[in-house]
């Protein structure tokens, strides 16, 4: 019982640190289209949500192997999903319409 426990924490952390993690960058993306200077949006975001992450990844894998693939597996379902909402939801104008340039 003890596994499967550590597996469903392993998951459900996984989801947690996937939807951070592309939640994040969603919204990084929206704010850059309209930034003066995107590169200072999508840089800093990009570290953070790589270190937070990988700090997640550390701390849930505990140092066994299968509870890491559980917890990045969780990780990549929550990508899937995010892939396939963004799809149907396009919300995002392009570039050029964000920054009224012609």
């Amino acid at each position: 019982m003890s596994n499967l426990f550590d597996y469903l924490i392993s998951l459900a952390g996984g989801l947690v640190l996937g939807g951070l993690y592309f939640g994040g960058l969603w919204l990084t993306v929206k704010k850059a289209l309209t930034a003066r200077y995107p590169a200072l949006w999508l840089l800093p975001s990009y570290v953070l949500r790589i270190g937070m992450a990988l700090a997640g990844f550390y701390w849930l894998s505990a140092g066994a192997w299968p509870r890491l693939l559980v917890c990045v597996a969780g990780f990549l379902l929550v990508r899937v999903v995010s892939i396939r909402w963004v799809q149907a939801n396009p919300a995002a104008p392009n570039r050029k319409e964000a920054t009224h340039e012609t």
